[in-house]
């Protein structure tokens, strides 16, 4: 049996580190019997290729008519009589299965075809001009790959149609940005048996001719313009990778003006080929979290403007463009704001408003259908019936699994909130929770669609009953930690009955807009309504934040506050302060103040603004595309939103879309060009991980008293409000430190305005490498080599010579210099020197005997006074 890979053909009995990329299969040939000889009506012996009986690959390529010009076949490698074209399999990362060719494809020339010669397609080497002419004239569709590349990163050469593949979509190949190196053309005539030569225009006349070789001479031969043709040669270089080059190869008849539809798509390394392919973001990219820069297909732009011609909204293009499959980077849309720079360079105005397309009522009732949709689709999951009225529960098995990972294992919030006018009669509870495995742009987890529930009504039974089919389905729901409601009572209670060990918190806008509505109730005027309001939420003048009663600590500064409120709130709300502190203090006790956030692990204050925004955009989506109002169809146009959310999550992996991966996911990430390589099993597996994964918690445990004061004994908080104010110490006496003599005078010199300013001399130990590095070796004023008797040398700024190596002249730059301690070296030097120049640093002091310290300081060097000196003990010498 035999085996395809790409272009190569491999029998079943070859070992498998054949079957590797690189690997170039040897090539066979056994000679042709004297029958076939004649045949081919050829007086020569000649040889065909076939396989060898012992399992030896071969190359399965159709043969190419003509002969080969000298250069190349100066650098075959095979036999001069063999009728075998090879060329370099494609990479692993594309699907050439189409290209292939079986065993019985005939290797021989036809009988009428003219005669041919061997030829080696090396993708490593420059084409020739005869070469180009066979593969793209002569016989093209037996090599055509019906498949762009995309990710080529090694040595392959690729002959394209230009219908199916333009040559614009073959430069999107995925490999970054390319460098345009230029162009050239060359003129050929092709003759009907003979290989192709070089052909020229005549500059007067629109005549075409050859260069005829007669003897030692060359003889001008005029040729028929229909037989003339222009090989275009396209140079170009990635950006990123210099090394790596790109031509592509057009043929075009001088009696037409576009080229033929096949062309020849070249890569290849000039040099040595790097370890890594280097493809970092695009160079105006600011953000960090900006992926790899791609180029755009002009189809897909192509497909975006059809769309916006058709009225479509942006979140209506997104999504039909990302729900087909975009596995290369160049058909892959990266967000809506491509969709927005298309409209505004094409300049066009888009009416958002869709036209409605109602479709067919059926005639089942909605009960039947909603059990015939169970059966089809995964999102509905259960329908219950009523006496008079049904339900239906609608999730996927990744949402519970995703709930379990961010909510029950961590203590993410799983927002609940319903809404009404979706479907006629019909209430939907929906649910939200934060993904932690991926981030906005702003830093923050996105809010991820969670189960819904279809009810005729909105009571405590009825949420006790959707909570009921969430343990059914998942039993882990059960530890539940946090659930976010919006002042539904019957909602909190019924899931309450489900979920007893959760905590619930509840969304500041809706408890603001009660209050608000309170203060209508009676009458308060709007002035004195928003100081109150500012009051307890606080409020913000451009830069200046005031806090409210929500920013309090804890419930002993609450009530603090609310005391000093009461005269206050009385003079503007009568009444105001009693009905706050008994409706909503409790509120802010579990929920709103520092200390409650605390134990829900949030900084900031709850909201269910996300998921109020999500019903609104349903409602506005459902109206836009004219959906009738049926929970069928309803439910699967909230199957295939929730569907899109998934799918970003597939483009976060590679650094496409709204998200990108959170800190201890980023081992997920893959960049387009390794996506593509994985193949769909790859993909599937690392999907599956994907959403799975969890990264394991801090294993140590927050500090919740850091910054406060500790209790008294008794074990009652203690208030700052009554504790005695600190004493300001404004008069603090300056530490005394003791300075000795010599500090004394030393600062007083500098404050002498006679004093002189010169060079100083810097004593350092030979072995301070800090200071004299190893590499001065030589004094620069006597330029005799230091020797092991220079325990210490000078070291002084000064005027350095050297000799430069490139202009082969003396040179010299300012610097640090090194001399000997001697007075010879140092007068030669610098004629103004004294002793009193020399200053000896702390470090080199210590290092110093005693007895040379006092002879220093008798010579008038500047000695400083060390530890030892001042306790009484020597130092060792």
């Amino acid at each position: 049996m035999e085996i395809s890979y790409g272009e190569i053909s491999f029998n079943e009995s070859l070992p498998q580190d054949i079957l590797d990329d690189d690997f170039v299969p040897p090539i066979t040939s056994t000679p042709l019997s004297s029958s076939e000889q004649h045949e081919n009506g050829h007086d020569d012996p000649r040889k065909r290729l076939r396989p060898n009986q012992d399992g030896v690959a071969k190359i399965l390529i159709k043969s190419f008519p003509a002969d080969v010009d000298e250069n190349l076949n100066k650098k075959s490698k095979l036999n001069e009589s063999s009728d075998m074209v090879q060329i370099s399999p494609c990479p692993s990362v594309l699907d050439v299965s189409d290209t292939s060719f079986s065993k019985d494809d005939d290797l021989v020339q036809e009988p009428n075809a003219p005669s041919t010669s061997v030829q080696s397609v090396d993708p490593a080497q420059t084409l020739s001009a005869v070469t180009i002419m066979k593969i793209l004239v002569d016989n093209p569709e037996s090599y055509v790959s019906h498949k762009r590349p995309l990710s080529v990163h090694s040595d392959a050469c690729f002959i394209l149609n230009s219908i199916e593949i333009t040559i614009e979509s073959a430069k999107a190949d995925d490999n970054g940005p390319y460098c345009y190196k230029g162009n050239s053309k060359k003129l050929v005539y092709r003759e009907e048996g003979k290989d192709p030569v070089s052909a020229r225009k005549d500059t007067d006349e629109d005549f075409f001719f050859i260069h005829e070789r007669v003897r030692n001479l060359y003889k001008k031969v005029f040729v028929p313009k229909e037989s003339v043709y222009e090989i275009c040669r396209n140079y170009r270089y990635s950006k990123h990778n210099p090394a790596f080059h790109n031509t592509i190869i057009t043929v075009r008849s001088v009696c037409h003006e576009s080229p033929i539809n096949f062309y020849i798509v070249q890569y290849r390394w000039q040099g040595e080929k790097p370890d890594q392919f280097i493809l970092p973001r695009h160079g105006n990219a600011t953000k960090p979290s900006c992926a790899s820069y791609f180029k755009q297909d002009k189809t897909l732009l192509s497909q975006i403007d059809s769309y916006i011609e058709q009225k479509m909204s942006n979140s209506e293009i997104y999504s039909k463009l990302t729900q087909r499959d975009d596995s290369s980077a160049a058909m892959s849309i990266r967000n809506e704001r491509v969709i927005s720079n298309r409209k505004f360079c094409n300049k066009k105005g888009v009416n958002e408003e869709q036209p409605s397309n109602d479709s067919l009522r059926l005639a089942e009732s909605e009960a039947e259908v909603l059990i015939s949709y169970v059966k089809e689709k995964e999102f509905v999951q259960s329908v219950s019936f009523t006496h008079n009225h049904y339900c239906t529960c609608n999730f996927t098995s990744q949402m519970l699994t995703d709930i379990e990972r961010f909510c029950v294992k961590r203590k993410g919030i799983l927002s609940i909130d319903t809404t009404f006018e979706l479907c006629d009669g019909l209430w939907l509870t929906d649910t939200s929770f934060p993904n932690m495995s991926l981030v906005k742009e702003d830093g923050t987890h996105p809010e991820w669609p969670g189960p819904s529930y279809w009810s005729f009504t909105k009571d405590r039974e009825t949420f006790r009953r959707f909570g009921s089919e969430l343990l059914t389905h998942c039993p882990s729901l059960r530890d539940l930690q946090v659930l976010g409601h919006d002042l539904d009572q019957a909602q909190a209670l019924g899931f309450k009955d489900i979920f007893p060990s959760a905590s619930h918190i509840w969304c500041t806008q809706h408890v603001k807009n009660r209050d608000r509505e309170q203060l209508r109730k009676m009458h308060i005027n709007n002035e004195d309504s928003s100081r109150i309001l500012a009051d307890i939420y606080g409020t913000q003048n451009d830069v200046l934040v005031q806090n409210g009663l929500a920013d309090a600590v804890d419930m002993a500064e609450f009530e603090s506050k609310m005391t000093n409120l009461f005269g206050t709130w009385q003079e503007l709300a009568p009444g105001f302060h009693k009905w706050f502190l008994d409706n909503h203090a409790h509120i802010f006790r579990d929920c709103l103040v520092l200390e409650a956030r605390n134990r829900f692990q949030i900084t900031e204050r709850f909201y269910t603004n996300s998921l109020e925004a999500k019903h609104r955009l349903q409602k506005k989506k459902l109206f836009d595309t004219g959906i009738t109002k049926e929970v069928v169809n309803v439910s699967k146009t909230l199957h295939s939103w929730c569907q899109e959310y998934y799918r970003e999550a597939e483009r976060a992996i590679r650094g496409f879309g709204k998200y990108r991966l959170a800190e201890g996911y980023e081992q997920f990430f893959r960049n387009p060009s390794d996506w593509n390589r994985m193949g769909s099993n790859g993909q599937e597996d690392l999907l599956k991980k994907f959403f799975k994964f969890l990264p394991p918690a801090a294993t140590y445990a927050k500090p919740t008293n850091a910054g406060k004061k500790g209790n008294e004994a008794t074990g009652k908080n203690k208030r700052r409000v009554t504790l005695p104010e600190p004493v300001l110490f404004c008069d603090r006496p300056l530490p005394n430190l003791p300075e000795s003599e010599e500090e004394c005078d030393d600062k007083l010199e500098l404050y002498n305005p006679d004093r002189q300013i010169g060079k100083v001399f810097n004593l350092h130990m030979r072995d301070d490498t800090k200071n004299v590095p190893k590499r001065v070796k030589r004094c620069t004023s006597c330029q005799r080599i230091f020797s092991e008797q220079d325990l210490v040398v000078i070291k002084t700024q000064g005027i350095r010579q050297y000799h430069c190596s490139k202009s082969g002249k003396g040179r010299s730059s300012e610097g640090n210099v090194y001399l000997h301690f001697l007075n010879s070296c140092l007068l030669a030097y610098d004629s103004s020197y004294v002793p009193e120049k020399v200053v000896v640093s702390q470090a080199t002091a210590k290092r110093l005997p005693k007895a040379a310290r006092i002879s220093y300081k008798a010579k008038g060097i500047k000695v400083p006074i060390i530890d030892d000196e001042i306790n009484g003990e020597e130092p060792e010498s």
